[in-house]
């Protein structure tokens, strides 16, 4: 009996020795393998959550966006100039330096601005991909447009000129969307006139508000907007009827309703050039007092072929 227990240990023996000389083989290797996997998996999961899963859409090909934006119902303009020339009347020390503009654009209220045509003037239009967290990869020949260039917001009297302004000071970076780089366009406004003047501005958390005075003839510092969903309000203490807005975006797909000439015939009408083609995007219209028009902030969904233009209209109801 104890001849049989020696002899199947020395069977043993052999098959012991050749599982140690090969520890790759066996359930080793797949728990090797595995944890390889999740390294990897884990490496992706840090990638996506640095880039926020954001997505670029390619600029290759382009078309062009037009429309209007047409008054559904009725606004009482004159009434809101009267108002407006009550509230300079408070001001009786400057009433007579505000009203000596022979603008007429210094004398009339600035929220609604109809054409004869019954359509509206400074609406801010601009489209977005269809998607969420997809933004465009803009070309470099359009960034080199943007580099060392100024919008310029101007006080003679006692309004501002012009009253909305379209802005494109940061676009996303395409190695991390969640940041942005700079195009080199700057915001300036200027006090040219004969008075006193401040500039606050209020524009969210993403653009916190400043209100520098500017004695006659200074400008403020050149501001870099970052895009934002939230609408830039730009107002002077000293005559609290002057307004402007300006709306800021990661993109120079983006433009305002024609605000020119009550009497011409494309009064409130707008239009775009070079908007990606063959993809899909939502073009949405916002007015400062009726906010987002039609379908609101979602807006409405196109797709251009290149070289097409199409219209994308839009009805605003006041407010």
């Amino acid at each position: 009996m104890r001849r049989l227990q020696l002899g199947v240990l020395a069977l043993a023996l052999p098959a012991l020795a050749l599982a140690v000389v090969l520890p790759g083989c066996g359930p080793k290797e797949n728990a090797t393998a595995d944890k390889d996997k999740g390294k990897s998996a884990e490496k992706d999961k840090d990638k996506g959550a640095a880039t926020g899963d954001w997505k670029a859409v390619a600029v290759k090909d382009t078309g062009t966006l037009t429309g209007k934006v047409a008054l559904d119902g009725t606004v009482d303009t004159d009434a809101l100039t009267k108002q407006l020339l009550g509230q300079i009347d408070t001001k009786k020390e400057e009433k007579e330096y505000c009203l000596s503009s022979k603008n007429p654009e210094d004398k009339i209220e600035q929220m609604y601005k109809v054409g004869a045509n019954k359509q509206v003037g400074n609406v801010f239009v601009w489209v977005e991909p269809a998607e969420s967290k997809h933004f465009f990869s803009i070309p470099e020949d359009v960034l080199k447009k943007y580099k060392d260039t100024t919008v310029d917001m101007h006080q003679p009297y006692c309004m501002f000129h012009p009253h909305c302004a379209v802005l494109f000071s940061r676009y996303r970076d395409p190695n991390n969307p969640k940041s942005f780089k700079t195009t080199g366009q700057k915001f300036i406004v200027h006090n040219d006139a004969k008075r006193p003047h401040n500039t606050k501005i209020s524009g969210g958390v993403d653009n916190p508000g400043e209100n520098p005075t500017l004695p006659p003839g200074e400008s403020t510092k050149a501001w870099n907007f970052k895009p934002s969903t939230t609408p830039i309000k730009i107002e002077c203490g000293i005559h609290p009827w002057m307004e402007a807005w300006a709306r800021a975006y990661d993109h120079p797909y983006a433009t305002l309703s024609v605000a020119k000439d009550p009497d011409d015939k494309g009064y409130g009408s707008y239009k775009i050039d070079n908007v990606p083609a063959g993809v899909k995007l939502r073009v949405v219209a916002w007015h400062e007092r009726a906010g987002y028009l039609d379908k609101g902030s979602s807006g409405q969904e196109v797709e251009l072929k290149k070289g097409e233009s199409k219209d994308v209209d839009f009805k605003l109801k006041p407010k």
